[in-house]
């Protein structure tokens, strides 16, 4: 076997052994989310209009409506950081565009730090508080929450286990 195939098998071997660290570390090991569907795609902008027509184009669609949302919980606290949202609903997802307005929020922080961007995937989930104290267990920590007649949401900043943020959606129950 020569230097090069060699190396093919190193990436292989880290995957088996980090799987392997992941599904017997913790008091979850047996932990799932119980969804394997991505709801959304969530891309922070700074022009959602520009953004969202030139997305629109793309597929030959019309624009969406863009509309502003209410303010958030942002780091356990409230905050006067909104943003301007717009969703674009194609076959096998939904693209969500954000545009952030008005203070610190996730979104803000997000824009700043890093630019426009993919910002997270989001699943809807049944017993959101479970997922969160898993995701806390893996020091995945919620840093933005909200939520409305429709439901309530969680971003999890699961960017050093998953390499980006995760929403956690738990729709309201039928009365």
């Amino acid at each position: 076997m020569n230097k090069n195939s060699l190396l093919l098998f190193i990436p292989i071997i880290m995957m088996i052994a980090v799987s392997a660290d992941i599904e017997t570390s913790g008091t979850h090991s047996n932990y799932e989310l119980g969804t394997k569907t991505v709801a959304h795609v969530a891309i922070v902008v700074n022009d959602i209009e520009k953004t969202t027509e030139t997305y629109a184009e793309l597929f030959g669609i019309e624009p969406p409506a863009v509309r502003l949302g209410v303010s958030p919980m942002y780091m356990g606290k409230p905050t006067e950081g909104k943003a301007k949202m717009a969703f674009i609903k194609l076959e096998n997802i939904t693209l969500e565009f954000f545009e952030p307005v008005g203070g610190p929020s996730a979104w803000q922080d997000f824009l700043d730090t890093k630019g426009e961007g993919i910002h997270h995937f989001g699943f809807f989930i049944k017993d959101l508080e479970d997922h969160v104290d898993f995701f806390e267990s893996r020091d995945m920590r919620v840093i933005q929450s909200g939520g409305g007649d429709w439901g309530r949401y969680r971003y999890v900043d699961a960017t050093s286990g998953l390499a980006t943020m995760i929403e956690l959606l738990e729709l309201s129950k039928p009365e």
